[in-house]
């Protein structure tokens, strides 16, 4: 029997979050990992008691924190984390440890203090094989043309990708050092088997955010001839790939309009703030701008929550992830549940998310060509679009009680294995 579970994240979650800064409401319902906590709670009916701990520099000592069903423990960045997890697993003894993420060390650091007999990992994505793409279509020499005042303050000279490449070195020990490890796509099973051919590989789908389970896109509600896209801030998101598909987009359909989720990276004002935060590739993108003229088209739509994401993808008329590497995108697949038409890079996991056309086109991530004929054909073609079995695809993957009910089987297989 599964009493204990503590769980490491990467992230604080929101009513920690709140009760640290003294506040008695939610900035946020929380993210997908949230979702995925609440419908482990509720599938064991308070039969599990869930700990949950994370690193964040608010505090500077471990601190405890007690939630309505959960209990956190915060651990100081930077600190000795070897002493918190001994004090974390003496107080608590749990049955399963739960590591969220190989991004970071502190999944690592537990593993060496406490042992790998009761851990399980799960993959988000593999920094690892992220970091060989993160200049895909894009040279070093326009990092070094573009450096800003900003990349000088918080890197000094380093280039943007050396701290991957030292997270990767901490999350190739951590995949070696594991004997269990949950992923979702064939691309993170491949490339956790080329790390570690020993480690037991378990296969458990993601549960979303609560906000998408409910809606569905269509065509009379949306927003003729226009493209979303999430956050484009980082160079593997693709954005400068996308943009010479637009043009051709453009050509065909003079009243394109693309809303992109997140600030407008590619401006910068005056203030501290502002300078730190403008970035060599802000810079690079509006060169980009300036030479196509295409920053009329854009909309930059600010940070969203759950809902107004929900909104913009009802209101799209198809989303498009263009992507130079991913695992599998939460974006494409809360698209997905809601039945929007979608476009994706084929690239790392996003295959094992597409079944077939009826559940989005793919393409190669530098077949620009491709992407833009595609997205002409969405146009063309979406008032017609039947999105039914989009959408009972994507919810048989993200069924919240069935993914806490195999999460909670994998337990049960870690605990047996150690017997």
């Amino acid at each position: 029997m599964i009493n204990r579970v503590l769980w490491i994240t990467n992230i604080l979650f929101p009513e920690a979050f709140a009760k640290l800064r003294g506040e008695s409401e939610l900035r946020s319902s929380g993210g997908w990992m949230t979702s995925a906590a609440d419908a482990l709670l509720e599938y064991t009916e308070g039969r599990t008691q869930l700990y949950i701990a994370t690193v964040f520099p608010l505090v500077k000592q471990l601190t405890k924190i007690c939630g309505e069903k959960i209990t956190y423990y915060i651990l100081p960045l930077n600190k000795d984390y070897r002493s918190c997890w001994k004090n974390i697993e003496e107080e608590i003894h749990p049955d399963i440890v739960h590591i969220h993420g190989t991004e970071f060390p502190f999944g690592l650091s537990y593993m060496e203090t406490c042992g790998n007999e009761k851990v399980v990992i799960s993959i988000q994505g593999l920094i690892s094989r992220i970091e060989p793409h993160y200049y895909d279509g894009i040279s070093k020499k326009d990092y070094i043309q573009k450096i800003t005042f900003g990349d000088i303050v918080r890197n000094g000279f380093k280039t943007p990708d050396s701290d991957l490449k030292k997270r990767s070195e901490s999350e190739i020990k951590t995949i070696s050092t594991a004997k269990h490890i949950i992923g979702r796509t064939l691309w993170d099973r491949a490339n956790v088997w080329a790390i570690n051919p020993q480690i037991k590989y378990y296969f458990c789908n993601e549960t979303l955010r609560e906000e998408f389970y409910d809606g569905k896109w269509e065509y009379n509600r949306c927003k003729r001839h226009t493209v979303f896209l999430s956050s484009m801030a980082s160079p593997i998101k693709g954005l400068p790939m996308f943009l010479k598909a637009l043009e051709l987009v453009a050509r065909e359909y003079p009243d394109v309009v693309v809303r992109i989720a997140g600030n407008d990276f590619t401006t910068k004002d005056r203030s501290i703030k502002g300078l730190y935060h403008y970035t060599w590739y802000g810079k690079f993108v509006k060169g980009i701008f300036k030479r196509t003229g295409l920053r009329e088209r854009l909309v930059f739509v600010g940070n969203l929550n759950a809902a107004q994401m929900k909104e913009e993808y009802l209101q799209s008329n198809v989303f498009v992830c263009p992507s130079s590497i991913e695992n599998s995108s939460n974006s494409l697949s809360e698209a997905q549940i809601l039945g929007v038409p979608t476009i994706s890079s084929y690239v790392g996991g996003i295959p094992s998310l597409v079944e077939d056309s009826s559940c989005g086109y793919l393409y190669r991530y530098d077949d620009f060509e491709v992407l833009a004929y595609l997205i002409c054909k969405v146009f063309k073609e979406s008032q017609s679009f039947d999105n039914s079995r989009l959408i009972d695809y994507a919810q048989s993957r993200h069924d919240k009680q069935n993914n806490a009910k195999h999460l909670l089987q994998i337990y049960e297989s870690v605990m047996k294995s150690n017997k």
